[in-house]
């Protein structure tokens, strides 16, 4: 035996077992197990480790067909072929989008879509997509229901009324547009009045997302509804059809991240059932497109309010 060298440089660590996930090619210890992959091979030059000749099945039972730097990649289920796009392109799709490893595969370019009618390649957003109607707008279209009760849960602020969607469902058809729509319908009266809020996060969970509209519908039948309203994240704000009794306030702050919001008043008449002194303000932080057609104010007594703010 020699003796134990006393110049540290001389001394090497020699491999005998590797952990979990990870072998060796010659000196070096390289990850080798990967989940989508089913046969792995060795690299030419060892420092580079292993790399993916064959990747597993997908959900059509059929390999998976798309490669980056040796590793497999999943893509959404209408997209046959895919491959990664860089983080300033998907900020420039949809810059709300909160990505994880999870979810990063609906943010994929779609090469090669499946082979069904009903799917095409969005020219602008790059990702696969089911038209579910003939001209293909991949609207979904959302309604509570007509009560008080639904009313005060979606603008309590305390949790989103997208709590309970099928996002993994809405990124695969790839949703573009949604429209909220709040019925005001009945009088739906509190004690007080209190400050209630409605954010739209959708954006954060659905990549192929661009256009979220929020819609009050009436039925031409009185109604009311009292608090003080902020509105976040909406692109599209309209009010239609609405018989709107003010008994105290009727006061909404519109914001939408960094862009303008558009805002519509159509076919509505607002009323007051005393002469007290009321408080009516509709107010956006930003304005991209104002429309008011045949709105009518009646027996109204306003005091210390800006009716309509649009910058």
């Amino acid at each position: 035996m020699y003796p134990k060298s006393s110049n540290l440089q001389y001394i090497k660590p020699l491999a005998i077992k590797c952990i979990d996930n990870y072998a060796m090619n010659q000196n070096f210890w390289r990850l080798y197990f990967d989940l989508h992959c089913f046969t792995c091979q060795k690299e030419e030059q060892p420092n580079k480790g292993f790399t993916c000749i064959k990747c597993i099945q997908d959900y059509y039972m059929e390999p998976l067909r798309s490669i980056e730097r040796g590793s497999c990649i999943t893509c959404p289920l209408l997209c046959q072929v895919c491959e990664q796009i860089t983080t300033q392109e998907s900020q420039n799709i949809n810059p709300a989008y909160e990505i994880n490893d999870y979810n990063r595969k609906y943010t994929y370019k779609c090469i090669q879509k499946r082979q069904d009618q009903n799917i095409i390649i969005d020219p602008y957003q790059q990702i696969a997509k089911y038209c579910i109607n003939d001209i293909c707008d991949n609207l979904i279209q959302y309604q509570i229901n007509n009560n008080f009760e639904d009313l005060k849960v979606i603008f309590d602020g305390q949790r989103p009324f997208s709590d309970e969607f099928y996002f993994e469902y809405l990124n695969h058809i790839g949703a573009q547009i949604f429209k909220l729509i709040i019925p005001i319908q009945k009088f739906c009266n509190s004690d007080e009045i209190i400050v209630q809020s409605l954010t739209n996060q959708l954006k954060k969970r659905i990549f192929s997302l661009f256009w979220v509209e929020l819609t009050f519908l009436g039925n031409h039948s009185p109604s009311t509804y009292q608090p003080i309203i902020k509105i976040k994240n909406f692109d599209s704000i309209s009010f239609n059809q609405l018989l709107f009794i003010i008994l105290q306030s009727l006061e909404l702050f519109i914001h939408n991240y960094d862009a303008p919001t558009n805002s519509i008043l159509t076919d509505s008449k607002f009323m007051a059932n005393n002469q007290d002194q009321l408080k009516l303000s509709i107010q956006t932080e930003q304005c991209h497109y104002f429309e008011i057609r045949n709105i009518r104010l009646s027996d109204i007594n306003i005091v210390n309010s800006v009716v309509l703010n649009q910058n």
